[in-house]
């Protein structure tokens, strides 16, 4: 290889390496844990290793937030685009997942959607985006772009206010009745009722199946962690404390043996042990008032970073091919 060449290349790294540097403020590798404030209309940023406060995502200016209250689910779209449940404008409004920019009414009652103080949403195995209407007690699904679909769950004895859902391993979903305090089955093609998964809860929210099948439920009105097993028997379950009210669960990303909860009482998201040991407050302040749902983002960087870094790139292998004898 020539000298040429080599300090051709030496000087594309050294390009590189100096983007890096440059752009390091824009550029973050570390996963980003989002917090809806249910209360205080917006979204914030926390490290999801360390807690710290990282900033505001969304703000809860009313004009530049698109009219966002009462934010509870949290989804990121199949463009990438961030979803939200607007309880108290029963809308699901939509970000940029980087600057918290609003983009639009991803699906609204204006646009034939059949939503009443939507809750919890996820995107369900058949690709479909499926909403929990806490007023209206039913899940309403949608195509991935928006577009209503109709209510899914059907028969039973009927869902009194639904916070949060979740489908199992078997494909079936899992729907908590706010007002009955129970756990209903539904088919997860068809939407049919199939039976009582779970009861004895005070307003259960925030459904999370384990790795293992097991399901996990915060039991709002009773200060209470529930676990059952894959056929609705009880494993078990723990406090969080009087009047903390948990409202979500999900696992420490860094720590299976361990799980986040959100509790609304407490105004912060704390660590439990699986075992039901407190293990502390893990993200707090930034001026969250009651959190809703939490939503772990995975580290990629900003697409304005990742084009700033391939131009700078692009011309560095330009130069060096210009030099090449």
């Amino acid at each position: 290889m020539s000298l040429r060449r080599l300090i051709g290349r030496g000087v594309v790294i050294a390009c590189v390496a100096l983007v890096f540097h440059i752009a390091g403020h824009r550029i973050s590798f570390a996963d980003e844990l989002l917090v809806s404030d249910n209360f205080g209309d917006q979204i914030l940023r926390y490290d999801a290793t360390t807690g710290a406060f990282l900033g505001v995502l969304v703000t809860n200016n009313p004009v530049a937030n698109g009219g966002l209250s009462g934010p509870i689910g949290m989804r990121l779209s199949t463009t990438g685009t961030l979803l939200v449940t607007s309880q108290f404008t029963d809308e699901v409004l939509e970000y940029n997942r980087f600057t918290g920019q609003y983009l639009g009414k991803w699906t609204s009652p204006g646009q034939g959607a059949n939503l009443n103080q939507p809750a919890d949403l996820r995107f369900g195995p058949n690709g479909n985006m499926y909403i929990a209407n806490f007023g209206g007690g039913s899940i309403e699904h949608f195509m991935p772009d928006g577009t209503p679909l109709g209510s899914f769950t059907s028969g039973g004895p009927g869902i009194f206010g639904s916070s949060s859902f979740a489908f199992g391993s078997n494909g079936n979903m899992y729907v908590g009745s706010f007002g009955t305090g129970d756990i209903q089955e539904f088919d997860g093609t068809s939407g049919n009722y199939i039976g009582q998964f779970a009861n004895g809860l005070g307003g259960p929210s925030g459904l999370l199946f384990d790795t293992d099948g097991s399901l996990w439920v915060a039991s709002l009105f009773t200060d209470e962690i529930y676990h059952f097993d894959s056929n609705g028997n009880p494993l078990g379950n723990f406090s969080t404390g009087a009047a903390t009210f948990p409202s979500h669960i999900m696992v420490n990303p860094n720590d299976a043996n361990e799980l986040f909860v959100a509790l609304t009482g407490a105004g912060g998201i704390y660590r439990f042990h699986k075992d039901g040991t407190p293990l502390g407050i893990f993200a707090f302040g930034g001026g969250l008032l009651v959190p809703g749902q939490m939503l772990l983002v995975s580290a990629i960087p900003e697409p304005s970073s990742i084009l700033f870094v391939g131009m700078v790139l692009g011309v560095g292998m330009l130069r060096m091919r210009r030099r090449q004898p």
